[in-house]
């Protein structure tokens, strides 16, 4: 038995994501940039420096620690 299938990619819904950043674009609107493209702010390091772990494994992880001070 032999099949011949294809897929076919529908583009629609990337166009209408593109449309929708022309949009905001020409919109020039600082409302809709900043929820689409917000800042993203990093707390001090002192203020993560006194940490107290609940899991103490976490805290000699190095990997570990460094994930939840990405947070």
């Amino acid at each position: 038995m032999k099949f011949d299938v294809r897929f076919v990619v529908n583009r629609y819904p990337l166009n209408m994501q593109h449309r929708a950043l022309e949009i905001v674009k020409e919109s020039g609107e600082t409302f809709w940039r900043e929820l689409l493209f917000p800042e993203v702010k990093v707390p001090p390091r002192d203020r993560f420096e006194k940490l107290r772990y609940f899991n103490r494994s976490i805290e000699q992880n190095k990997e570990q620690a460094l994930a939840v001070l990405m947070l």
